[in-house]
């Protein structure tokens, strides 16, 4: 059973998950220090735009109310 468990349950993304007691700014302040360490690259305002409909269409799609 654990080795079917890694396998085919993705494990909580702990980094991104806001913790129970922890303010918003709390976890704003996280978030932009892990920010500090990705690798952005240049985009143009198109990729940007599609940037920003892809991911609410993509949490649209998630949800049990849509």
């Amino acid at each position: 059973m654990d080795m079917l468990e890694k396998l085919y349950i993705a494990p909580k993304n702990e980094i991104l998950a806001r913790q129970p007691g922890e303010s918003l700014s709390e976890y704003l302040n996280i978030l932009k220090l892990l920010a500090k360490e990705c690798t952005f690259k240049a985009v143009t305002a198109t990729e940007y735009q599609e940037e920003m409909i892809r991911d609410p269409f993509i949490n649209g799609l998630k949800s049990q109310c849509i």
